[in-house]
């Protein structure tokens, strides 16, 4: 099987869960046997206006690389297509394009036309679940969205609870949306003798209300000013936005400085590679993911790996991934309050954190890529046996 990945920021770029997820899928793929080539917009931001972006597409592309796994990549440097690089993905011959972002569409539904592939799209963002959320009825990038979904062959959810919630949400394409979970690579070695801090909050992920930012505030900085010894690690922030991450850090030090909590407590660590993130995992005492919405939830399964518990959120997507007894609670986003309650049980609680710790671990072992992988394979198989529709 031959297949073109179109995404954005691929791994190691690290902007986001859409890096390290185009990223697994690809290797995985490539693991078993299938050829991977993988176009990747590094720089890309969406444009505001009407219709799919189009800025300067003179600044061309890098020339391409070869992952040590085999995987063949086209890191392009404009916002546009540029010609070159759908030229080198029609010369493939590819069987499917994997569409890993909607306002990339305009570039896969060119390769089809060119080759008559298949095409499946990869919901990695429930774009009307996001618009919810923030309380705005469309944006540029959830009608790029439902384009792609009413173009392509296919619609990928990351797990079943995502594709029940895009089905509800898009009832005219249910019965081209399908489950099958992604995967996360296993940690790395080089980050794994650290030892475990008994007093060290973390949290990872984009600086946004989306991923619930404002909940470790209102409720991790009040337990900080309660015990002395206890401190906040930040892993992750907004690379690509320094106006932005430098906002979120203010308000989390003033915050921190009302209550009487010094900024020595409070480790603003930015974005991580694989051995500073295992590293991470491993030495924090447990994880906070307050998120609002999540279509597979990579932060705890990847924590719990490393050993690491987590409170989260409500999201239905962490009792599908961890299982009820593999999280320490989970706590609806709205109540401050039952988020306090759940910190201050779970540091005063070594025992049931190692407990909790180690019933995570073996559900996070089971999305593994290598397991992933074989669910994905599949369906992609099922994709390209199927007949077209006229």
């Amino acid at each position: 099987m031959k297949i073109v990945h179109i995404t954005r920021d691929l791994y190691p770029r690290s902007c986001g869960g859409i890096s390290t997820s185009a990223y697994g899928m690809a290797t995985a793929m490539q693991a078993r046997g299938h050829e991977n080539y993988v176009l990747s917009f590094d720089d890309w931001r969406p444009t505001k206006g009407a219709g799919h972006p189009a800025p300067d597409a003179t600044r061309g592309f890098n020339s391409e690389q070869t992952h040590n796994s085999g995987l063949r990549i086209l890191r392009v440097t404009g916002a546009d297509i540029p010609d070159a690089g759908i030229e080198a993905a029609v010369k493939l011959v590819p069987d499917l394009i994997h569409v890993h972002h909607g306002m990339l569409w305009p570039a896969a539904e060119r390769i089809v036309q060119q080759t008559g592939a298949r095409s499946l799209v990869t919901a990695h963002v429930n774009q009307r679940a996001m618009n919810r959320a923030r309380d705005i009825e469309t944006t540029l990038a959830s009608r790029a969205q439902e384009s792609a979904f009413s173009l392509c062959d296919a619609i990928h959810a990351p797990a079943a609870c995502t594709a029940a919630e895009l089905r509800r949400d898009y009832p005219d394409h249910a019965e081209r949306i399908f489950a099958s979970p992604i995967g996360v690579h296993a940690p790395t070695t080089q980050g794994s003798v650290v030892p475990r801090d008994d007093a060290l909050l973390a949290f990872a992920g984009r600086f946004d209300a989306i991923k619930g930012l404002d909940v470790v505030i209102d409720a991790a900085l009040p337990i900080l000013a309660e015990q002395p010894k206890l401190r906040l690690a930040l892993a992750g922030g907004n690379p690509n936005n320094r106006k932005s991450h430098r906002r979120w850090v203010r308000r989390i030090l003033s915050a921190a400085d009302t209550l009487g909590v010094g900024p020595e407590r409070i480790d603003d660590l930015g974005w991580l590679d694989d051995d500073e993130l295992t590293a991470f995992y491993r030495r924090a005492t447990l994880i906070m993911v307050p998120s609002r919405i999540e279509t597979f939830g990579q932060v705890p399964v990847e924590a719990a790996l490393c050993g690491c518990p987590a409170i989260v959120s409500g999201c239905d997507v962490f009792a599908e991934t961890l299982g009820e007894a593999g999280v320490l609670a989970a706590v609806d986003v709205a109540d401050i309050d039952a988020w306090k309650s759940s910190l201050r049980d779970a540091l005063s609680d070594p025992t049931r954190r190692e407990s909790v710790a180690g019933t995570a671990h073996i559900a996070a072992g089971r999305r593994l890529w290598r397991f992933a992988a074989a669910e994905l394979e599949l369906a992609c198989e099922r994709i390209l046996a199927a007949p077209r529709s006229a």
